[in-house]
């Protein structure tokens, strides 16, 4: 626990009202909180270029990032919001709860097949995506 002080008011000053607008669907018990500002600022993608790892044996709260295949310099990272090996309509309905439809490659080309055209699969981001109203 952080001692009392000047840093532990700050970060409540940040952290509560965050905490607050959540709800109580979000009041689980658990045995800590944490709000990763990385894992906030990424966009999604159904093929992500990495990964978030948090490892049994970090007890410090620390979670890694991980490159899931070679990324070039300048390329954006992202990640998956979902569990990117679901069905096409199970994505689609996860990811509706962020507010977007999705329309990276992968997911334009899955509505594609299922249109009777062809699969061609590579990277898409939360930014290609549409925003729902």
């Amino acid at each position: 626990a952080m001692p009392d002080g000047h840093a532990k008011r700050a970060a409540e000053a940040v952290s509560g009202p965050v905490l607050d607008a959540l709800g109580e669907d979000y009041a689980l018990p658990a045995e800590g909180a944490g709000i990763f500002w990385l894992q906030a600022v990424l966009n999604h993608a159904c093929v992500p270029n990495v990964s978030f790892v948090k490892r049994d044996e970090d007890v410090d709260g620390r979670v890694v990032l991980t490159a899931a295949r070679d990324i070039r310099a300048g390329e954006e990272l992202v990640h998956s919001y979902i569990d990117e090996g679901k069905p096409l309509e199970e994505r689609a309905r996860e990811l509706r709860n962020y507010g977007f439809e999705c329309t990276c490659q992968l997911c334009t080309a899955e509505r594609g097949a299922a249109a009777g055209g062809s699969v061609g699969v590579g990277t898409g981001e939360r930014r290609g995506g549409r925003k729902l109203k």
